[in-house]
């Protein structure tokens, strides 16, 4: 049974393989298909004689076609063109070149803010790039020694030391939604005069006006304290030394010795300072010699206000306080301290006049000394 079944399995395999050759004929015969065989036995190889360097492949980074080309010719012993030879492994690149050919003395550019631009300037002079920032803030990666930079308010004026080019970052200072970038590229130029609009959309603008309001605050806070560090001690008198003391203790929120709080102030003196603010006289300490008038002082501006003393005094006025700032921040609040005469200059006087004894006229009435 075994040797009948083994041979009908020949048999149906030699079938196919007739079917499959008479099959593979007629398309030949039909297409005209070139068959062609191929020698698959593996080659000989011949091996190295004694002595000799074995080769080993050098593996280096890829630098270019041309590179690659002169390499395969030099391992096949086949000369290298002298025009391949002599050409420089790193060449300028071809954009580099089209930008210095659009050189000139003035330029104008329009950005937005996010995007870049390249700018060919003139290597070794003072470029000027002019832009609509109110206070220019510049970044860049370059040393002093390839490019030195100096900024005034919004122009940027930028001396190329290198001929390579240097990328600045330029924005708004305090808003860096508004940052473009800029590639200067030097070339053997005059300087050029840039003209650089950056597009600013109104909430940049808004951000820049709030951030230009907070420095010019904080310049004014910092002049003040310093013309307050800068002012000389005070006269130094036995009056002026107790009229600190009370004012000292006012500040305090203490009524000083020999005076009396009231609230009962004349409404010709509710507002007694020239200033633009919201003030008024609340409180009035009564003395034997002096009075003293508080008043209250509210910011209700959108800009810090300065309060002076002078702008406090008239003519019955001897002396002005503030406590505790001058400089005042939209919302703040301080107290002005107003010394007067104990009695007014306006109050009708009830007493009689006298001739003098030495020469000149006769006074209507008596004078305070």
């Amino acid at each position: 049974m075994k040797t009948t079944r083994t041979l009908i399995t020949t048999a149906i395999i030699a079938l196919h393989v007739s079917t499959f050759d008479v099959y593979a004929n007629n398309i030949d015969a039909d297409l005209q298909i070139p068959v062609t065989t191929g020698n698959v036995q593996r080659l000989p190889v011949a091996m190295p004689t004694a002595g000799a360097t074995p080769h080993t492949p050098v593996v280096s980074e890829y630098q270019g076609a041309e590179h690659l080309r002169n390499a395969a010719m030099q391992a096949s012993g086949e000369a290298i063109p002298p025009q391949s030879a002599a050409q420089a492994p790193n060449q300028e690149p071809d954009f580099l070149q089209k930008i210095k050919d659009t050189f000139k003395p003035e330029q104008s550019y329009t950005l937005q803010p996010g995007r870049n631009v390249i700018i060919p300037v003139g290597q070794g002079f003072n470029n000027a790039i002019r832009t609509n920032f109110q206070s220019l803030s510049v970044k860049t990666s370059s040393s002093v020694e390839d490019v030195l930079l100096e900024i005034e308010g919004g122009n940027l004026y930028a001396t190329l030391r290198t001929m390579n080019p240097v990328s600045v970052l330029l924005s708004e200072d305090g808003v860096l939604e508004s940052e473009v970038s800029v590639v200067l590229v030097p070339l053997s130029a005059p300087p050029a005069m840039v003209n650089l609009t950056i597009t600013l959309s109104d909430a940049i603008l808004a951000k820049t006006e709030a951030y230009q309001k907070e420095l010019a605050q904080q310049r004014d806070m910092l002049k003040a304290r310093q013309s307050e560090q800068n002012q000389g001690p005070p006269r130094s008198s036995t009056y002026a030394n107790a009229l600190a003391t009370v004012l000292t203790s006012v500040a305090q929120n203490k009524t000083p010795l020999g005076y009396a709080m009231t609230n009962d102030i004349p409404p010709y003196l509710r507002h007694p300072c020239r200033i633009a603010v919201y003030h008024e006289a609340g409180q009035r300490l009564s003395g034997n010699r002096d009075i003293i008038d508080i008043v209250l002082v509210h910011n209700d501006s959108d800009d810090v206000y300065h309060v002076r003393e002078e702008m406090c005094i008239n003519d019955d006025v001897k002396a002005v306080a503030l406590f505790p700032r001058a400089y005042l921040q939209p919302g703040e609040e301080t107290e002005v301290y107003i010394v007067r005469r104990a009695v007014q200059p306006n109050q009708v006087s009830f007493e009689q006049a006298r001739p003098r004894l030495t020469l000149g006229s006769v006074t209507g009435a008596s004078q305070d000394d």
